[in-house]
C-alpha cells in the first residue's frame, strides 16, 4: 500500500513530493519491519521512486533506510545504503553512525562496526 501511495502521489501533478514526504512514508514501515521483513523491499522501492522522480534523499531518509535494514536483519543492505549516502554527497551524522554500529552489533558482526 505504501508503494501505491508513493507512486500515486508522485504521479499526481497537483502534488510535488519532497524528501520529508518520502521519509514519512518510509518511517511508516519502521514499526512493522521486524515482523514483516518484506516491508524492507517496499521501502527500497519507495526510495527508488524518490530518486527516479528527481527528489534527492536527505540525511533523515538515509538514516531511516539504514534503520529499516537493521530491523529487517540486512546488514549488507544497511552498509550499501550508507555507501549510497556517501556517493550522493550526504554527510552522515551521529545518528547514522550509531544506527550502523547498532546494526553491526545486533546482527552479530561487531567487527564490521
Amino acid at each position: 500500500r505504501l508503494l501505491e501511495l508513493a507512486s500515486l502521489l508522485a504521479g499526481a501533478r497537483m502534488v510535488r513530493l519532497n524528501a520529508r514526504h518520502y521519509c514519512s512514508i518510509l518511517q511508516a514501515c519502521q514499526g512493522r519491519v521486524k515482523e514483516e521483513p518484506e516491508l524492507l523491499e517496499t521501502a527500497l522501492e519507495v526510495y527508488a521512486t524518490m530518486i527516479r522522480t528527481g527528489v534527492p534523499a536527505d540525511r533523515s531518509t538515509y538514516n531511516v533506510l539504514i534503520s529499516l535494514c537493521d530491523k529487517a536483519g540486512q546488514l549488507d543492505r544497511a552498509l550499501a545504503v550508507h555507501e549510497d549516502m556517501q556517493r550522493a554527497g550526504v554527510k552522515p551524522d551521529i545518528i547514522t553512525f550509531n544506527t550502523l554500529i547498532s546494526a553491526c552489533k545486533s546482527l552479530g558482526e561487531p567487527d564490521r562496526a
